[in-house]
């Protein structure tokens, strides 16, 4: 590396962080550039060498790597930033057919990527994960059932050849989704946003027949007694895109078209809850501190 870095790169201002990284891009060491800036917490250093790589495929630069060795927090920035959308959209797709499913959060945010940004690529994922589970599952295809409907992934579940296949993914999908590291700023904001974002009383029903509406539902129907409220439809079952959907703000499944785009109507059923049950197709989870899931194994959802 550059022998003139006197202070470690981590710790310089992010103008000379600029300027290093042009500096060290020019000079033939992309690779060891983008291994660095891949390991930082912030992920504007990593953006700003996307920007000065050149025809990177062609240089025979591991992109995808870099990508993958950022936090799921960061991706958003990558993301979001002013580089060459055909190589953005070719590193979503690459992580989407190859992360662990343990990254789930990650994953739905690609997935809603690609969706709004590259659907040919999002269409022709959705057709490979409809064939690599048409036959019986091999290693590590448990991947491919983040990105079917609740229909679909309901079918396998009752599928002997699948049946653990689609317990283990969803186990280990949960367990991701609950021990994803959360700042305290980030967990006041959700529970901020979770008690105040709807402020008429019983707004949460008009929220829940929204989603049901958006689930294709042709029946809605709500139980109340003392101690819970049930509110049941026969909508489209959740998928692991919408699980990750509900617990989190801006990760809705929904389109542009539908009701709730936003993704934050859930968060509305904390007006009568603190810990709300949703029991639909493969899961049964309830959801702890706002966004923390716990497999459940019992009858019916609670609100």
């Amino acid at each position: 590396m550059n022998a003139s870095l006197d202070i470690p790169f981590e710790h310089l201002p992010f103008e000379a962080q600029k300027a290093w990284i042009r500096s060290e891009v020019d000079a033939g060491r992309a690779d060891e550039v983008l291994r660095r800036c891949a390991a930082l917490a912030d992920a504007e250093p990593l953006v700003e060498t996307l920007r000065c790589v050149k025809q990177a495929s062609e240089r025979g630069l591991d992109l995808a790597s870099a990508v993958a060795a950022i936090p799921d927090a960061a991706l958003a920035t990558v993301f979001s930033a002013d580089l060459d959308p055909h190589t953005l959209a070719r590193l979503a797709d690459d992580a989407l057919r190859t992360w662990s499913p343990e990254r789930a959060s990650g994953l739905a945010f690609l997935a809603r990527w690609v969706r709004q940004n590259a659907p040919e690529r999002w269409t022709r994922l959705q057709t490979d994960a409809l064939a690599r589970t048409a036959t019986p599952p091999s290693a590590g295809d448990g991947r491919w059932l983040l990105y079917l409907d609740g229909h679909r992934l309901t079918t396998l579940a009752a599928d002997p050849a699948w049946q653990q296949c689609v317990a283990s993914t969803v186990s280990q999908v949960v367990d991701a989704l609950s021990r994803a590291p959360k700042s305290i700023s980030q967990t006041n904001a959700e529970a901020v946003l979770a008690r105040r974002v709807y402020a008429d009383p019983g707004h949460f029903f008009f929220e829940l027949l929204q989603n049901a509406d958006d689930a294709g539902a042709s029946t809605w129907s709500v139980d109340i007694d003392a101690e819970r409220i049930v509110v049941e439809h026969d909508g489209a079952p959740f998928s692991f895109l919408d699980l990750v959907g509900v617990l989190s703000i801006g990760q809705t499944t929904k389109s542009a078209e539908q009701i709730g785009f936003f993704g934050v109507g859930f968060k509305s059923v904390y007006e009568v809850c603190t810990r709300p049950r949703i029991t639909s197709g493969v899961f049964d989870v309830e959801i702890a501190q706002v966004s923390i899931p716990r497999t459940l194994h019992g009858s019916g959802p609670t609100l």
